[in-house]
């Protein structure tokens, strides 16, 4: 089935038949996930529990989590200038790259393993991590930290970052 894109104001819309939300025991209100491979855009069906409430995967929980966190930060005109920007991003790197064994080792042992996959869904099943953003990353962080507690010293230098320049948008590590 070939359809063409429509304009709808300032974004396109795609027009799906009856038929196949039908296939897919989807309506005009279902919720869906975009993917893409690519090359392809891939449309699922999110399920809901009986609350309402979006079900979802760990990592796409964490990734909407922060999304709505930037959403959330107040728009402030462009008080830093470039050159405490790039001071600041140097700083960022200097930190990452001293701790760059740590974030390894988080990333992809810890954080993998079925013991912190567990306790990371129940944070989710509880805080909304759109809805509830603060509190989803704060349960997050402390979870992090109570896996690898050698994270600690790594958020607390980029925490000092934020508070020498001023800057009150979160690094979320």
């Amino acid at each position: 089935m070939l359809k063409k894109l429509a304009k709808y104001g300032n974004s396109t819309t795609l027009v799906i038949d009856k038929a196949i939300l039908e296939i897919l025991n989807m309506n005009e209100s279902s919720i869906v996930k975009l993917t893409t491979d690519g090359k392809s855009l891939i449309i699922t069906p999110v399920e809901q529990n009986d609350q309402g409430k979006v079900n979802y995967d760990n990592l796409e929980a964490m990734q909407m989590a922060k999304e709505a966190l930037i959403k959330k930060m107040p728009k402030a005109p462009n008080t830093i200038d470039s050159e405490i920007a790039s001071k600041m991003q140097k700083e960022f790197s200097q930190v990452f790259q001293k701790h760059n064994a740590v974030f390894i080792k988080f990333s992809h042992e810890i954080s993998q393993t079925k013991e912190f996959q567990e306790e990371l869904a129940l944070i989710t099943e509880k805080f909304d991590p759109v809805k509830q953003c603060d509190e989803y990353l704060k349960e997050c962080r402390l979870l992090k930290l109570r896996f690898c507690p050698e994270l600690a010293d790594m958020q607390n230098e980029i925490d000092e970052i934020h508070k020498k320049y001023g800057s009150s948008f979160p690094t979320v590590i």
